[in-house]
């Protein structure tokens, strides 16, 4: 990857919060990578190999970075959850995130037939 000279940047408009400004940097040719999200993404969500109420593991199996978007739920497994913070999942890559529960008092399998796809292991 190369970088270009910054004498052919442009700095934009400062953003102050909490009395600190941040000056974006605005570099020609610059390209965004695709980045896919929502339940078309391909990413595979299930429980960790110890599960645990805080956690899931995410896998991106394909070749663009998956973005979970916080509040985002998932339903199944061994309890319904919702995402934490936002993470961006990179191209061939497990990761561990952070979740909250939406059904407490139920943590275990659900019976077969409650919710179309949904195993106690995945989401």
């Amino acid at each position: 990857m190369t970088l270009p000279t910054l004498d052919t940047a442009a700095i934009g408009q400062p953003i102050t919060r909490l009395g600190v400004s941040f000056f974006p940097v605005y570099l020609p040719g610059n390209r965004l990578p695709r980045i896919s999200a929502g339940p078309d993404s391909g990413l595979v969500v299930g429980e960790l190999d110890n599960p645990s109420v805080p956690h899931l593991k995410a896998e991106n199996p394909t070749d663009a970075p998956i973005l979970v978007i916080e509040g985002e739920h998932f339903l199944g497994g061994l309890q319904d959850r919702t995402a934490n913070a936002t993470v961006l999942v990179p191209p061939h890559t497990t990761l561990e995130i952070p979740v909250t529960c939406l059904e407490a008092g139920r943590w275990g399998a659900r019976p077969t037939g409650t919710r179309s796809g949904a195993t106690a292991a995945r989401h």
